[in-house]
């Protein structure tokens, strides 16, 4: 029986592959440390949760840092 070859070969697709995985991880982050806060779980400072309140600032900038990398490689077309 005969076969085929079929060569795949994708360009850039590391870079794209990575700041999906950056964009789900930091979604997941974002959404659990709202919930700490929500839940007021402890350790608490001031009546705020410290891992929700610092989990919201690492998503935060790690969010900001994504965009910031996806505009300097000029993907998003800004109108």
């Amino acid at each position: 029986m005969g076969s085929f070859d079929v060569n795949l070969n994708h360009r850039r697709l590391d870079t794209t592959v990575n700041r999906l995985v950056l964009g789900i991880l930091t979604a997941a982050l974002f959404m659990g440390s709202t919930s700490l806060l929500n839940h007021v779980a402890p350790p608490r400072a001031w009546g705020v949760s410290i891992p929700g309140a610092t989990g919201c600032a690492v998503a935060v900038w790690l969010g900001y840092s994504l965009i910031r990398a996806i505009k300097r490689m000029g993907d998003i077309q800004q109108k």
